[in-house]
């Protein structure tokens, strides 16, 4: 396993806000935090509940009724996204990556603050205190995507970390996407269709039935 340092993508930068290559996005599963109901941002190393195992465990065996197999794992050090990659990654046997840059949005002093609390605050339009901006934030994971496709994949590589760098991708087009959950699974697209934000976004869910559920997600 190998390991890659911080890097941010400068907002003056003339590379394009992502690079136009396809990606699996997954969250971890549930988090002692999540239970909670507190944020856990960078700054707090929350683990995994027996949920939230079971729910990793769960993605990772319907992984292979993907219709394109990711090619390589990339993770966030966070002790709850490294151990459902970990847990995916029996099933698939990957090369895996540790990215700092893949951690949660530092919180500073908002870590442990109630959900409640923080959505109040984000809506206000405020930034956590001795943390990251959110459009820090957006740009650090920014910088993280080019750093990945710097090298060639054969297939899309999977990106095992948190909700925040979910919402991080819509926002630096300047758009929202709703709650993920826990263990959520996206295929991230390039798309000529929209050129506000040029990315299709599948969402695929572990079922008993069919292996997985396909569905479109929209932005806000």
């Amino acid at each position: 396993m190998t390991n890659l340092k911080p890097q941010l993508l400068s907002s003056t930068s003339d590379l394009p806000i992502l690079p136009a290559f396809d990606f699996y996005l997954v969250r971890h599963g549930e988090s002692e935090a999540n239970v909670r109901q507190v944020a856990a941002g960078g700054g707090l190393d929350s683990p995994l509940t027996e949920t939230g195992i079971g729910q990793a465990k769960a993605l990772a065996a319907a992984i292979h009724n993907l219709p394109v197999k990711p090619s390589r794992i990339y993770h966030s050090p966070q002790i709850r996204a490294k151990h459902t990659a970990g847990y995916i990654n029996e099933f698939l046997n990957l090369d895996m990556t540790e990215m700092d840059n893949l951690k949660e949005h530092m919180f500073g002093d908002w870590e442990e603050i109630s959900w409640v609390e923080l959505r109040a605050l984000a809506e206000r339009g405020e930034n956590p205190p001795n943390g990251e901006t959110y459009q820090e934030f957006a740009e650090r994971i920014g910088g993280a995507l080019h750093e990945i496709f710097k090298t060639p994949h054969a297939a899309p590589p999977m990106l095992v970390a948190h909700g925040g760098v979910f919402k991080s991708i819509p926002r630096l087009y300047g758009h929202r996407l709703e709650a993920v959950g826990n263990c959520a699974l996206y295929h991230f697209q390039p798309s000529s269709g929209n050129a506000a934000f040029p990315w299709t976004m599948t969402s695929y869910a572990p079922c008993p039935e069919t292996g997985l559920v396909k569905k479109l997600i929209d932005l806000i």
